[in-house]
């Protein structure tokens, strides 16, 4: 079995912790930012982010932020 093209998946405190936010900012952003990668619902009480779809954000924002 291969792994995924997406990375490994994080919990949300991971994936909050791995972008450098509250897990609060990361669920407002997951809800209210269309750019923003989207959670994917495992099971009733497991969620995760996709470590290669968070690091591609963070790219895409260091960008933006040295072209302003």
């Amino acid at each position: 079995m291969s792994a995924s093209p997406q990375g490994r998946g994080l919990r949300p405190k991971q994936a909050a912790n791995h972008i450098g936010i509250s897990v609060a900012s990361l669920w407002r952003y997951a809800r209210n930012r269309d750019d923003f990668p989207r959670p994917v619902k495992l099971s009733e009480g497991v969620t995760i982010f996709f470590e290669g779809e968070l690091n591609d954000w963070l790219a895409k924002q260091a960008t933006r932020a040295r072209a302003a």
